[in-house]
């Protein structure tokens, strides 16, 4: 019976790699959220912000993480946001929290 048992062993390590591929394939991509608010908080040493957006009769605050590279138009860079402005935020969920992919500053009248 050790052919058997061969076979057997064989059947499951092709069983376990076909479940490893499926899993890996089936993991969840970066989806893209975007946010339209007012900011609320500028932090530069975390190189973070907060977003509060109203949706309906409820109140959503997202803060999110500002990594280098991400893209920041209507202001030359993170400092030059501040509370009070009206912004866009596009982002991502990661296993570190919420990254930000692009800030967009309305124009100030």
């Amino acid at each position: 019976m050790k052919s058997g048992s061969l076979w057997l062993g064989i059947w499951a390590v092709l069983g376990a790699t076909a479940l490893a591929t499926a899993v890996a394939v089936a993991a969840p991509s970066e989806e893209l959220r975007t946010v339209s608010g007012t900011v609320t908080a500028v932090t530069l040493p975390s190189k973070t912000i907060v977003v509060e957006a109203k949706i309906g009769n409820s109140t959503m605050t997202v803060g999110a993480e500002v990594p280098d590279g991400t893209s920041i138009k209507g202001a030359k860079t993170l400092a030059d946001i501040a509370a009070g402005d009206r912004v866009t935020l596009e982002y991502v969920r990661s296993d570190k929290g919420l990254i930000a992919k692009s800030i967009i500053r309305a124009s100030s009248k």
